[in-house]
């Protein structure tokens, strides 16, 4: 009897050992197939999961990259439905990203209609643009919204104009009050970045050339800079034009630079890639305490 108890028992450790020997061969095959199931969803994700956003995707009002042609609209990536209106079609060339805007004088233009999300009142907002041109006419303007007449005439808005080769940009309330700050080397023929940026806690109107040569003035006595006027892009340039876009706070100098290098779409987190997809949106919500 307990000749077959022993045997019992080893029958036990035989079948707990076969048993084990299958089981570390079902787990040999199922933790591959695991990894390849994880791996095919991660690679199926859109690239806007893995890109960190430098800058809050929220704080874009407009933003117009100009990649892709099309005869009568301009798509506004920024998620506001800022869409720009072609009036009589610019020609597509390579830009600094992709693809950009080339205009022949002040019959091509891009007017983007009135909305309250680019009427900023007496609030920070900031402006980027990249532009190239050599010789375009006096008082050409790139981007503005304001209407376009002389300064300190009872206009109001803001503007990036030419003048000769030099740049201005501007900005009028509605007392009349005037603020401009001006690069004399702005036009050379190859593609320059530029930046505007109305901070109201620093009471400044700062701008930048490239990422940097900053110019400063002080907008103290500027009080409410909201216009009717629709954004208008071209409208006078003989040149090209990409990668505008308009942001509702103050960006900083290291914004400024993180966008002229890597261009919108990655400093925004790629939400341009997919604006469907939300997690771009939610990690600037995180990242910034919204």
């Amino acid at each position: 009897m307990k000749f077959f108890g022993i045997l019992s028992g080893f029958r036990y450790l035989g079948i707990l050992k076969i048993a084990k020997e299958r089981e570390a061969i079902s787990m040999k095959i199922i933790e591959p197939r695991l990894i390849i199931v994880c791996m095919s969803i991660i690679i199926g994700l859109p690239f806007t999961y893995f890109v960190e956003a430098r800058v809050d995707p929220e704080t874009a009002v407009g933003i117009w990259l100009f990649d892709k042609a099309k005869v009568d609209t301009v798509e506004d990536i920024s998620g506001k439905g800022n869409d720009g209106i072609v009036r009589n079609p610019p020609k597509w060339i390579d830009g600094k990203f992709d693809k950009a805007v080339e205009f022949a004088g002040s019959g091509q233009k891009i007017e983007v209609p009135d909305s309250d999300s680019l009427n900023f009142g007496q609030e920070s907002f900031s402006v980027v643009v990249w532009f190239n041109f050599k010789a375009s006419p006096n008082w050409s303007r790139l981007v503005r919204e304001r209407t376009p007449s002389p300064w300190g005439s009872g206009n109001l808005g803001w503007e990036l104009q030419t003048q000769g080769v030099q740049i201005h940009w501007s900005l009028d309330d509605k007392a009349g009050h005037h603020k401009k700050t001006t690069y004399a080397n702005g036009g050379n023929g190859e593609w320059r970045h530029t930046a505007m940026i109305v901070n109201r806690d620093k009471k400044k109107l700062i701008t930048y050339l490239d990422g940097e040569d900053e110019k400063s003035v002080d907008i103290a006595d500027i009080g409410d800079v909201t216009d009717v006027q629709p954004v208008t892009i071209g409208g006078g340039i003989t040149g090209a034009l990409d990668e505008i876009g308009i942001f509702n706070v103050a960006l900083t100098v290291d914004d400024v630079v993180d966008i002229m290098k890597l261009g919108l779409t990655e400093v925004l987190g790629g939400a341009a890639v997919s604006p469907s997809v939300k997690l771009a949106t939610t990690w600037g919500r995180v990242k910034y305490g919204k």
